[in-house]
């Protein structure tokens, strides 16, 4: 089974009467998650190599080897209600970065002659969030309000949509690149 740890430590203090500040620093490890591997690889990872049972294509084992960290600083400022209105400032510094291609709780993968390929940033990882809201309430019970967001960009993976390495899925990586390796300042390293 999946196992999962969390740690959140978080500090509110008060600015002004209803306004706040919050703090929080949260850290999440899940370990033991299930992946699937394919048994069945070619011998000396050639892809022109014999399998190991070569009257199969792949054969996947679940096996509970996926790793995942997630680290997080929230700040929120916010003002509650009073005096006809209320508003909230929220910004979020994350990272989540594991083995886990897909970012989900079971996946396969991508390459199992290469398994490294898959370290590194989670398909969910977004760097920096910024949320704003406010709401007035306007004369005749009428309110007014609005939500502004924004996310920083999320990482993509460079596939090659062909087989290169023969195991009957096309998810392989362009040669010298990795999972979640796009759409950072760091693209030009490459």
């Amino acid at each position: 089974n999946l196992e999962s740890h969390a740690y959140t430590v978080g500090l509110s203090q008060e600015l002004w009467p209803s306004v706040a500040i919050h703090v929080d620093g949260v850290y999440t490890r899940m370990t033991k998650v299930p992946t699937a591997v394919d048994i069945n690889r070619r011998a000396g990872d050639v892809p022109t190599a014999p399998r190991a049972r070569p009257q199969f294509q792949r054969i996947n084992q679940i096996q509970s080897i996926g790793e995942v960290d997630y680290k997080a600083l929230l700040v929120r400022l916010e003002k509650r209600f009073d005096q006809r209105y209320m508003y909230g400032f929220s910004y979020t510094l994350a990272d989540s970065s594991g083995d886990l291609p897909g970012g989900a709780t079971t996946f396969r993968v991508t390459q199992a002659e290469l398994p490294d390929l898959d370290e590194g940033p989670t398909s969910s990882d977004r760097r920096h969030a910024i949320a704003a809201s406010g709401s007035v309430l306007l004369p005749a019970d009428i309110t007014l309000s609005g939500v502004f967001s924004y996310r920083s960009t999320i990482r993509f993976s460079a596939t090659a949509g062909v087989d290169l390495n023969a195991d009957a899925n096309i998810t392989d990586y362009v040669p010298g690149t990795t999972r979640s390796a796009f759409n950072r300042s760091d693209n030009e390293s490459l």
